[in-house]
């Protein structure tokens, strides 16, 4: 199941993720290469106040495992996110569009979502497909996201068997959506 909920973040909590990310010091940018591959710049969020929303979300059963808050833009690379599972311990994630100048939908299983800016997709990311319809970026144009992402602490869940190659046959009916226009 996918949920989306408008207005996520309070308009303060929106100030402080996106303050964040401006305000990163380059010890706590992730450089790691995939990250180019997928024309994004990544940020390992300090855990600050949590959203009393997203905890609500998860419940009582899921603890946060950490927040990533990623840009997407041609100035990293080429912006790319191929249909995927995550393959970890993640068993929700919350997916919040921070800010943007430009549409970029958001692909779970062979549905898309096209977002506004403090707009979040819910879902977990080892159950449900997930991906991100081509998309040339011009220069300047951007997509921010924040990742909340939860793990049930005292049972962890092991989706590490999903993490296949991107041309595996699991995926074969997402890869014909990937060219979809909004």
């Amino acid at each position: 199941m996918t949920l989306i909920i408008d207005n996520f973040f309070s308009e303060e909590e929106l100030m402080e993720f996106n303050k964040s990310f401006e305000e990163a010091g380059e010890e706590t940018i992730d450089n790691n290469q995939s990250h180019a591959d997928l024309g994004r710049k990544a940020i390992q969020m300090k855990v600050m106040q949590i959203p009393k929303k997203a905890n609500e979300i998860a419940g009582e059963g899921l603890t946060l495992k950490g927040i990533n808050i990623v840009e997407y833009g041609s100035e990293f690379g080429k912006p790319n996110l191929p249909p995927h599972f995550d393959g970890d311990s993640t068993d929700l994630i919350i997916n919040v569009q921070l800010k943007s100048n430009t549409s970029w939908g958001v692909g779970v299983d062979k549905e898309v979502f096209y977002i506004e800016d403090n707009t979040a997709v819910i879902f977990n990311p080892n159950k449900h497909i997930h991906w991100r319809p081509r998309k040339e970026f011009k220069p300047g144009e951007f997509v921010r996201m924040a990742f909340l992402r939860y793990f049930n602490m005292d049972n962890p869940s092991d989706y590490s068997h999903l993490r296949y190659s991107i041309d595996h046959e699991i995926f074969s009916e997402i890869n014909d959506l990937l060219d979809i226009q909004e």
